[in-house]
């Protein structure tokens, strides 16, 4: 009998735990033969939790000891689960109602990239309420509206798909406000992607709408108070969370309407065109006026006329405005109608003028006049405008303040027709030496008019910067401090106080806040009438000054004076002062006897965003360029005998709010509830997929797989993605395993490598 021998040929296997569950791998088999399995299984609650993957519960098989070859995976009862999206994660604002007329209106932006629902939206809002009124003119709404595609996708206010509409809440705590679209009559908001606007970034198209939220006006003097809505502005500027703001603001929402009026006549005097006409003061461009002088002077005139829409409202005011009664200016004179009102009717003019000399070092004058129809003299103007460069420069000249205003009413031109009015300049020159040029590439004087209007502004948000005081003192003569004077006891209402005592009959205390440091200068520098008529809205929204005191008095009236001041300083030109205040550095912010009482009692001044620029002036010119003095002023009523120690003034609390347009870190924004309608849901609206490659249509997915490997344990697992934020689904899985055989083969004749000894 022939010995028998074997030989085992087989593939050289990877080891599973070099590699992770699911990962293909090429086969290394050379030879042998594979034995195939057919195998079927349905698994479910499968579970994917984009937001969560650690509570991903994936599809798998069990295969251990084979390999598999191909599978068919057939999806069914797949649900898409309602999130919720906030907006933006990083900020929260505080946005305040702004009209006690009309309501104001807050758009924010989002996208999706594909057809969805919006179930419902969560607001988290404070209303001091009026307990005695439910109706539309102090309810809540919110609605869904498509985007526009100009350049910023503005919110599209006529694109409303669908509004919700509540009452204000029932108390005046801050709270979530929940509206439901899903269980309310109008159903939930479809976003249709095919009607508004998209952009394409990173390669993902993006189809844009809006939130918008109807706040009620603030109802203060109905017995109510002011609206808050707190949300995230845009925190990285990709669009997501961009803010925009529709509302009555200063008597209406204003832009600037701007009308150029240019050069019709210019004349030359001692000197001669090189190039141009009147035309060539029109615009900035290559087009150029040039004169050169014939000896070393050179005189140009040029008169601008009135756009003839301008010119009848400049008549108006030259020539018959003045003459109007109280009984036409409803109780008021023309003074006081033209002092309260003049942005609204004239909001101002804007100079421009581009301009160069040649021979520069030889200009010895170079000024400005203008032409005074009224008594045919010339008004010199050369302190305001400075045309003296030797490179071509422009020069812009804004007037805004009623006196400026008023002295170019002055010296308008006026043919004797209404629909005309003209201004006339003189540009004269001097120089040391002989023929000089002068070039003008842009001479207009521009008509500026407040356009009323509510167009969506982009917004910056608001939020609030709490202040205390940061020095304090007493006037020596006056009093003392009783006590550690600890500014630190100043910050809450609690049992510390700051006191201080009089000598005598009077009591002088001077508190400083440091509060610049945490503003941006652009807050106050630009003129008054922009900062309070003109969208984008001030940068200081409010101001609010809250202080809590008492005195050692026995009745209101054993004080004269007991009130709060604030020091103005050189600030003076920006306010009226009363003629009894002419000179005086403080100015009184509340009634002088209003802080006369003997019980602990707390006095709030708020300031609205129409005042905060003269405060922001104040800050401007105090002494030390970045702070706010206060003093509070106590005197005792000189008919009656002060107690003989003196008294005492006992502080609690005292603080500056100042709300500016900023952001902070919160955790309050606006929150949605977006779904699907599972009912129609399709595999490719969810982008659902399976090792990488799309599922069908008919919730079917198929491959074939080359040898993959199971994990240690014998399991493989599917690796099926979505776009969507939370699914489940079940699964039937259809799948091929295989084995490899191991062939054995028997020698009739032992050959001499397997013998002894060999």
């Amino acid at each position: 009998m022939n010995l028998t021998a074997f030989m085992a040929s087989f593939d050289l296997i990877p080891n599973s735990t070099d590699e992770n569950i699911g990962t293909l791998k090429t086969s290394q088999t050379e030879s042998g033969g594979k034995e195939y399995t057919q195998r079927t299984t349905t698994i479910k609650d499968c579970y994917i939790n984009n937001k969560q993957p650690g509570l991903n519960r994936l599809p798998n098989i069990f295969i251990k000891d084979n390999y598999l070859s191909e599978a068919k995976l057939t999806f069914d009862d797949i649900v898409v689960y309602n999130f919720t999206n906030e907006l933006e994660p990083d900020f929260t604002a505080a946005f305040k109602s702004r009209s006690y007329n009309e309501p104001t209106y807050v758009y924010q932006k989002f996208w999706v990239d594909k057809s969805q629902f919006i179930y419902n939206i969560s607001l988290y809002i404070l209303d001091e309420i009026n307990e005695l009124v439910y109706d539309e003119t102090n309810s809540w709404e919110v609605a869904i509206v498509n985007c526009s595609n100009d350049e910023y996708g503005t919110p599209f206010e006529n694109g409303t798909i669908k509004a919700l509409e509540k009452n204000h809440r029932t108390d005046s705590l801050p709270g979530w406000e929940h509206f439901d679209f899903l269980n309310s009559p109008v159903g939930s908001v479809f976003l249709d992607v095919d009607n508004t606007n998209y952009t394409d970034e990173g390669g993902i198209r993006k189809y844009w709408f809006a939130v918008q939220v109807k706040m009620p006006p603030d109802d203060t003097f109905l017995g109510g108070g002011a609206k808050y809505l707190f949300f995230k502005p845009d925190g990285n500027g990709n669009g997501v969370g961009d803010t925009f703001v529709k509302s009555e603001f200063s008597g209406g929402g204003h832009e600037k309407k701007i009308t150029e009026n240019y050069v019709d006549d210019n004349n030359t005097i001692n000197g001669a065109v090189i190039e141009g006409d009147s035309d060539s003061f029109n615009a900035t461009d290559n087009d150029r006026y040039i004169a050169q002088s014939y000896t070393d002077n050179l005189t140009i005139t040029t008169r601008v006329d009135f756009n003839p829409a301008n010119s009848s409202t400049l008549h108006w005011l030259k020539f018959e405005a003045p003459n109007l009664t109280p009984q036409d200016l409803f109780g008021f004179t023309w003074e006081e109608f033209w002092d309260l009102l003049h942005p609204y009717v004239l909001y101002g003019f804007d100079f421009n003028i581009r301009t160069n000399i040649s021979d520069f070092a030889n200009i010895k004058t170079a000024e400005v006049f203008l032409f005074n129809a009224s008594n045919s003299e010339w008004f010199n103007v050369t302190e305001y405008v400075n045309i003296k460069y030797d490179e071509e420069t422009l020069i812009t000249v804004s007037i805004r303040d009623r006196q400026g205003k008023d002295d170019i009413l002055s010296l308008l031109g006026n043919p004797g027709n209404k629909y005309s009015c003209n201004l006339t300049f003189s540009f004269n020159y001097t120089s040391n030496a002989g023929p000089f040029n002068v070039s003008f590439n842009e001479l207009t004087f521009d008509y500026v008019e407040l356009a009323e209007v509510y167009p969506l502004q982009k917004f910056d948000p608001g939020i609030k910067e709490l202040f205390y005081p940061t020095n304090f003192d007493v006037n020596e003569t006056t009093g003392e401090i009783l006590g550690n004077p600890d500014l630190n006891v100043l910050e809450f209402n609690d049992n510390n106080y700051l006191r201080a005592k009089s000598h005598s009959n009077n009591l002088t205390l001077e508190f400083e806040f440091n509060v610049v440091p945490y503003l941006n200068s652009s807050a106050w520098v630009m003129d008054q009438s922009d900062y309070q008529y003109v969208f984008p809205n001030p940068s200081v929204l409010e101001m609010l000054l809250a202080l809590t005191s008492n005195v050692s008095i026995d009745d209101t009236e054993n004080l004269s004076v007991a009130s709060l001041e604030i020091y103005i300083g050189a600030a003076s030109k920006y306010l009226y002062i009363p003629p009894e205040l002419e000179g005086e550095d403080w100015l009184p912010i509340w009634g002088e006897e209003l802080l006369a009482h003997a019980e602990e009692y707390q006095v709030p001044a708020r300031i609205n965003s129409t005042d905060s620029w003269f405060i922001m002036q104040m800050i401007n010119a105090s002494a030390q360029k970045n702070s706010l003095r206060f003093r509070l002023r106590y005197e005792w009523n000189k008919t009656q005998t002060p107690p003989p120690g003196g008294f005492t003034v006992t502080i609690d609390q005292f603080s500056f709010d100042i709300t500016v347009q900023n952001a902070v870190s919160s955790d309050f924004c606006l929150m949605m509830g977006i779904g699907l309608n599972n009912s129609v849901l399709q595999p490719t609206d969810i982008d659902l997929k399976v090792l990488g490659t799309d599922v069908a249509n008919d919730n079917i997915w198929s491959s074939t797989i080359v040898d993959c490997i199971p994990s240690e344990d014998g399991y493989f697992e599917f690796n099926v993605t979505t776009s969507w934020e939370t699914i489940s689904f079940d699964v039937t899985i259809e799948y091929t395993v295989y084995k490899y055989i191991i062939e054995l083969d028997f020698e009739d004749k032992i050959k001499p490598q397997y013998m002894t000894g060999t």
